[in-house]
């Protein structure tokens, strides 16, 4: 929000009743910055979980959490979550793609996903890592298919080497469309 500027009508936030913001305010800038731009109730939340709670809650449940102040009771546990919120599906067209990979691909009912991207490579596992998993669901009867967005064209070729050396084959899509991305991973 640095250098954030009122809107050109000069009403900023003012108009909303409350803005809700997932990030980081240890010393209050950020609650501060949301107040000078308008904003009449400002919550601002950790994104994450702290990292000592090793998984508990699931992440959307923190994230649901941030919602009581505003008198919205969200579910306290993923299960309970999930019973509030409809099931998303690609749209038919994004499914027919995924579909027509899948048949170029040769793919069968008994699929395992892989992402070997990240947004950082700090973030990324090795790609010898991903080769090994690859190969130990070969192994149990599974096909591995390797999902990359365009950012992951490093990782992925990495991870294509680790597979070929460990004599792994793989079907790999890059850069594909987020609802066809999601159609595929629907199948497996």
């Amino acid at each position: 929000l640095e250098g954030a500027e009122v809107g050109r009508d000069d009403r900023g936030l003012a108009e909303a009743d409350a803005v809700l913001l997932w990030a980081s305010d240890d010393d209050g800038a950020i609650t501060q910055r949301l107040a000078a731009l308008g904003a009449a109730r400002a919550i601002v939340a950790p994104a994450s979980p702290p990292a000592e709670a090793l998984g508990e809650p699931h992440t959307a449940v923190w994230l649901a959490e941030a919602l009581r102040p505003l008198g919205i009771e969200a579910p306290a546990t993923r299960d309970a979550l999930s019973t509030c919120l409809s099931p998303l599906r690609p749209p038919a067209s994004s499914q027919e793609q995924a579909e027509a990979h899948w048949r170029r691909w040769g793919l069968t009912e008994r699929v395992v996903a892989l992402h070997p991207g990240s947004g950082s490579p700090a973030k990324r596992w090795p790609a010898e890592r991903f080769a090994e998993v690859a190969r130990l669901a070969r192994d149990a009867g599974y096909q591995p298919l390797l999902l990359a967005g365009e950012a992951d064209a490093p990782a992925l070729a990495a991870t294509q080497a680790a597979l070929a050396a460990r004599g792994v084959s793989a079907a790999s899509a890059q850069g594909l469309p987020l609802e066809v991305v999601a159609a595929l991973l629907l199948r497996c």
